[in-house]
């Protein structure tokens, strides 16, 4: 131990008699730099790499699990996931501490064993905050001393193609999601979540068999003896080494690159959750992340070459300007197109950032600040990484920015606008959406695929269209006829439509009707009392009590082992939350149960009707807000639909079929009132129409008086919204004519629920049918009612906390105000020609 200063000449001879005391010893003999041991220890060093550093990279895929197992939001989810990729480095001045005192394959030794114990005990834990502890603290000093040990000893070994060597290295941290990406996902399609974390522990295992080959006994070239012995020297330190900070090279390019790193894996870390909001799949998921690895080791190799003839700060500067447009883009991304391009984009930056980061860096420092000095660069680079999830949250925060928001609501009404005009969208087999553009071809051709798990059959309809076929035992179909496994006919369940001249819509095959086989009311008179007081509260405005209610039901439930009112319980505290605007709770209970169906977790006696809900109700408060894709709310629908086979659940059935027609007067709000698209304004309005036509026959089968009421009433005023034509502000703003055998046909549908219900009509109610009458006296030329009528259900939504009603009615009442105010102007300077219209709007 030295007790006090030691000199330059001092420090030297150490060294050189510790060299030639190592050359003349028989134990042992030091490997020789640039040989085909070189590369061995290269390659080993990748593997290393591949193996650590992937366990923590794929995160993004075992996210979704997490967030739906603990449910303890986006933001703290993500912090585990970055700060075991941060650790990688946050633990480096002390892992090139060890590296110093011990040797390299001994860190890694520790190492390894440190991530195997970590990855195991993270598959245990019952609590997200233990992954903090076992997942990004152990784990993450392991991973950190294999990572920081292999840029230590690699560099040794090469003196002539260092720079490819280290490139080489790097394409390992790039490797990672394109190797280990599919091997995650495997894992947990095959194990679950657990499952996964114990695979990837036994991956790690390799690392510690690779020791054997990180000789650190090797020779150094006696140019970098010079070197070092030129650069100033500092006596040894009992603990770190702080020299490299002296450096304002050193020190103004780690700071720049820390800055840099701040959103470097934002993306990463956010695209499994915001792929899934999007409605994409998660092997389609896995295969984004492959392509982020892919680019990212592809740009490495070409990296080190473009470092020796630019410079690594050129390198690193030109790779951050790239990084950062994908990193802003990928928020805009509608599709899984898109979203891989991006994803191209960023793992191009990505890689010739990290070798312009790791070159830049180690050809600053000194042979004997390499190790310390390494693992203080990346300690500050991990920092950086732990502030990432604080500010990038994709989904939640990036969304509600002002600009952000207005470009992705444009981009995504675009899109809707050409997905829906004209055509019909339909479900793949697979589940995946499919479309078929308009052609004017005349060739026509037929195309019929069965799905026997599914019980359906798809007819495709060459150039033209793609119609579903049957939630029912359908197997055989051809131009006219249609049939189930009994043989027995069901024509009379289609119909078809004919084509118009220019042949835009070739045909129209209505779904038969489900085949019902059980029965299965999820009722009885305890879950009836409940649903009674839960649904009196919701329909005139109480929504805190209905949620404290059925939040305080639930904690009931959950002690007297009542898994489907468990589950109907949360279904209503969704609901509720879906009215008080709180759209990230309601969201976040209605993908957990899905989530929870999927994991086969949920055990419920009646677990498909209710999961049916949570679909159908994710719809119902999904299109209340903006932007809407609604091909994913189809299928969602779909996906209900195929749940509810085979159970006899009227109420179920009526609501399912009611979000049905809700979501084709969408379609049609989104198609131009015009001559050119008025077949497909058609098809969207008779199939809207289907729709609540066979969700009243529906609700007629309940025996309960409650749900019949309750049904009937929304589906008829879904089609008197039909029938007046007042299905967007747009629509309802047209100067148009309606037939007065349809505002006729509207007004009785709205006098049969005043008469069902009598005087006691909900708040909710009674403001849908003001808004309903105010639509009704629009059409017919009354003004000033129509007005009143509207100025009338804005008083009682807003005074009894009907907000989402509140707010579309304050443009409808400018919109009538400014209307009659014209009249009146128009009116007063042409009394005679307007003396009909004056005795109507006043």
């Amino acid at each position: 131990m030295l007790e006090g200063p030691v000199s330059e000449e001092n420090l030297h001879l150490e060294e050189d008699e510790h060299d030639v005391r190592t050359e003349e010893s028989g134990e042992t003999k030091l490997r020789q730099a640039d040989t085909y041991w070189s590369w061995i220890v290269c390659l080993a060093g990748i593997i290393c790499n591949i193996i650590v550093l992937g366990s923590s990279y794929s995160y993004g895929i075992l996210f979704s699990s997490l967030l739906d197992e603990f449910k303890k939001g986006k933001s703290v989810t993500a912090w585990v996931g970055s700060s075991a990729i941060a650790a990688s480095g946050l633990f480096g001045p002390v892992a090139g501490r060890l590296i110093d005192r011990f040797n390299a394959r001994a860190v890694v030794i520790s190492g390894a064993l440190l991530c195997v114990g970590g990855l195991f005990l993270t598959s245990l834990v019952p609590d997200l905050y233990l992954l903090f502890l076992t997942y990004g603290g152990m784990y993450g000093f392991g991973s950190c001393l294999v990572y920081i040990s292999c840029y230590v000893i690699v560099p040794k070994y090469f003196v002539k193609r260092r720079s490819l060597a280290i490139g080489l290295v790097t394409v390992s941290t790039g490797a990672t999601l394109l190797v280990m990406g599919p091997v995650t996902q495997a894992l947990k399609d095959a194990f679950g979540w657990r499952g996964a974390f114990r695979g990837l522990g036994c991956t790690v295992i390799v690392v510690f068999f690779l020791r054997w080959v990180l000789d650190p006994r090797v020779a150094i070239d006696e140019s970098e003896k010079a070197a070092a012995r030129s650069s100033p020297q500092t006596p040894k330190s009992k603990i770190l080494d702080f020299s490299m900070w002296r450096n304002a090279t050193f020190v103004v390019f780690t700071v720049s690159t820390s800055v840099t790193y701040i959103g470097q894996h934002i993306p990463t870390i956010h695209l499994g959750k915001f792929c899934e909001s999007l409605g994409i799949s998660e092997d389609s998921v896995s295969w984004l992340y492959s392509s982020i690895g892919a680019a990212s080791l592809l740009a490495r190799i070409p990296g080190s070459k473009l470092c020796d003839m630019f410079g690594p700060q050129r390198v690193f500067q030109v790779s951050a300007i790239m990084g950062g447009i994908g990193a802003m883009l990928f928020p805009l991304a509608t599709n899984l197109v898109w979203l891989f391009c991006l994803s191209i984009l960023h793992g191009l930056g990505d890689g010739l950032l990290a070798i312009g980061m790791i070159l830049g860096a180690l050809n600053i420092l000194t042979i004997q600040q390499k190790a310390q000095g390494y693992g203080f660069f990346q300690l500050c680079i991990s920092i950086a990484l732990l502030c990432g999830p604080a500010i990038g949250d994709m989904d939640n925060h990036a969304r509600n920015t002002p600009v952000s928001d207005g470009v992705s609501s444009a981009a995504r009404e675009i899109s809707e606008e050409r997905t829906n005009y004209g055509q019909e969208t339909c479900n793949d087999l697979n589940g995946s959406l499919s479309r078929f553009p308009f052609n004017d071809s005349a060739s026509i051709t037929f195309e019929t695929r069965s799905d026997d798990h599914t019980d359906t059959l798809k007819l495709v309809v060459s150039s033209y269209s793609a119609v579903l076929i049957g939630q029912s035992s359908t197997k055989q179909v051809n131009n006219d006829y249609c049939c189930d496994q009994k043989r027995v006919s069901i024509e009379e369940k289609a119909h078809s439509r004919t084509i118009d001249s220019d042949g835009t819509i070739l045909s129209s095959i209505e779904r038969p009707m489900p085949l019902i086989k059980k029965q299965g009311f999820l009722n009885g008179p305890q879950c009836e009392t409940i649903m009674e007081k839960l649904e009196i509260l919701q329909d005139n405005g109480h929504f805190s009590e209905h949620e404290y209610l059925a939040r305080s039901l639930l904690q009931l439930c959950s002690t007297e082992n009542k898994p489907d009112m468990e589950l109907a319980l949360k279904l209503e505290r969704g609901v509720a939350f879906s009215y008080q605007r709180e759209s990230k709770k309601s969201k976040s209970i209605f993908t957990s149960l899905i989530q929870s169906h999927k994991n086969k977790t949920c055990h419920a006696p009646n677990s498909n009707i209710l999961i049916a809900r949570a679909y159908f109700l994710y719809v119902a408060d999904r299109r209340k807000r903006k932007p809407v894709k609604l091909q994913w709310l189809f299928e969602c629908l779909k996906r209900s639909e195929i749940l509810l086979q085979n159970h006899h659940s009227p109420e179920d059935w009526a609501e399912l079929y009611q979000n049905y027609g809700r979501l084709w007067l969408d379609r049609m709000s989104l198609i131009p009132d015009d001559q050119r698209n008025a077949p497909a304004r058609t098809t969207a309005r008779e199939n809207a129409r289907y729709y609540f036509e066979q969700a009243i026959s529906y609700s007629q089968e309940d025996h309960r008086p409650r749900v019949q009421l309750k049904r009937q009433r929304h589906i008829r005023l879904g089609l008197a919204t039909l029938l007046l034509d007042c299905v967007s502000t747009a629509a309802r703003t047209l100067v148009k004519a309606i037939p007065s055998s349809e505002i006729k046909e509207a007004e009785e549908h709205l006098y049969i629920i005043q008469q069902n219900l009598g005087v006691s009509v909900p708040t909710g109610t009674r403001i849908q049918l003001l808004k309903k009458r105010s639509d009704q006296f629009y059409r017919q030329g009354c003004l000033q009612l129509a007005k009143e009528r509207a100025e009338e259900a804005f008083i009682l939504a807003s005074s009894n906390n009907f907000n989402t009603e509140s707010d579309p009615i304050q443009p409808r009442i400018k919109f009538l105000d400014d209307n009659l105010e014209k009249l009146k102007l128009a009116v007063s300077r042409e009394p005679e020609q307007y003396s009909s219209e004056t005795c109507c709007s006043e």
